[in-house]
């Protein structure tokens, strides 16, 4: 699980705020994590029962693929070469 699926799991499960779930601790947060096992969400079982299985997420890209985007090492607004801002 990524940080982005845990702030949301719990923003969801929880109704909590992004900066709520900052102050928490991570033994909390495994606490719940661990109720949840027993006791899954609501949203959590209603994915289940429905047999709802996700989209795919697209492969994130790599730092090469970003470096590919800006030759020489600068980025190209499609400008011609050469212009002046």
């Amino acid at each position: 699980m990524n940080w982005a699926d845990l702030y949301a799991l719990v923003a969801t499960g929880c109704g909590y705020t992004w900066s709520e779930i900052d102050a928490m601790s991570l033994s909390a947060v495994r606490e719940l994590l661990d109720y949840w096992s027993r006791h899954p969400p609501a949203h959590l079982l209603l994915a289940a029962a429905l047999r709802f299985t996700p989209k795919p997420q697209p492969a994130r890209a790599s730092f090469a693929d970003l470096a590919a985007l800006a030759p020489d090492g600068v980025l190209s607004s499609g400008a011609a070469s050469g212009s002046s801002r």
